[in-house]
């Protein structure tokens, strides 16, 4: 014979002959944390808006400093003649970004067939892959199509091509400031609508800022030392295959730490008082 025992989070079976108890929770559809308005609306207005602020009045500048340091990295591969930093307009009011002028170096036609002919390989290697790598040969498989288009146009009229060097470090700036501002948007969304993560919303915010500072400016210099070694051919693939699009994997990955975290946090004993049941 058994018998059920309620409880707020969840009920117990017993089984009075066995005297064996199996605590069973209610389903998730069913829990939902209440939100705390007044915290959400403090953290927005006293934190996120000042910050962002900060970050609109300050993204001149820290494109300076990127700037600036990443001519002393290209100063061992490039003369120092050919290298110079330059401003262009982005947001109004809120100043210019600042980036790197370099020499541009157009692929020869051999270079080209040769990057045509790997490219076909690797699609076709990429086209049979199946099971647990099949997402990623989809990803590259995009990619690589893009290298294609770009080396066929290459190919036929290279002079057409509309684009230097200067011009992707140009772009590169302004991509990155973008990606800073709406991270830290995104971020601060997310992390203020879980009034119950108190400090670790703040660390998960400050993560994703700090490792897209530091990554931006990683990737700009390595991206730059790239193109004047190899040549322009390589932009329609740096920008759409490993630009903006391959920021999100950072911000998903610090975002599913955090809510890992939290996850543990309410699924223990001390968690469980702060769920609320429909």
């Amino acid at each position: 014979m058994s018998y059920i025992k309620y409880r707020r989070e969840g009920f117990i079976v017993v089984n009075s002959k066995k005297k064996i108890k199996s605590k069973m929770f209610y389903a998730r559809t069913y829990r939902h944390l209440n939100p705390n308005y007044k915290e959400m609306t403090a953290y927005y207005l006293l934190f996120s808006l000042p910050c962002l602020f900060i970050l609109l009045l300050t993204y001149s500048k820290i494109t300076k400093i990127y700037s600036e340091w990443s001519l002393k990295v290209l100063l061992a591969f490039v003369p120092a003649e050919e290298l110079a930093i330059t401003s262009g307009k982005f947001l109004p009011y809120f100043g210019d970004v600042f980036f790197v002028t370099l020499p541009n170096k157009i692929p020869s036609d051999t270079f080209v067939v040769s990057n045509i002919i790997a490219v076909l390989l690797l699609l076709i290697i990429c086209y049979n892959v199946k099971d647990r790598a099949k997402p990623i040969a989809t990803y590259l498989s995009m990619g690589l199509l893009i290298h294609l288009v770009a080396s066929i146009f290459f190919l036929f009229i290279p002079e057409a091509f509309p684009y230097t060097i200067t011009d992707y470090s140009d772009l590169y700036m302004k991509q990155q400031v973008g990606i800073w501002l709406s991270f830290f948007v995104i971020a601060s969304l997310v992390s203020g609508g879980i009034s119950y993560s108190r400090s670790s919303k703040f660390v998960m915010l400050f993560a994703v800022m700090g490792y897209s500072l530091i990554f931006g400016f990683l990737r700009y210099v390595v991206y730059l030392v790239f193109l004047l070694k190899a040549s322009t051919l390589y932009m329609a693939i740096l920008f759409f295959t490993f630009g903006p699009f391959f920021d999100f994997l950072y911000l998903v990955c610090i975002y599913s730490i955090y809510i890992n975290v939290l996850t543990k946090k309410f699924d223990g004993k001390d968690g469980n008082a702060e769920w609320q049941w429909a």
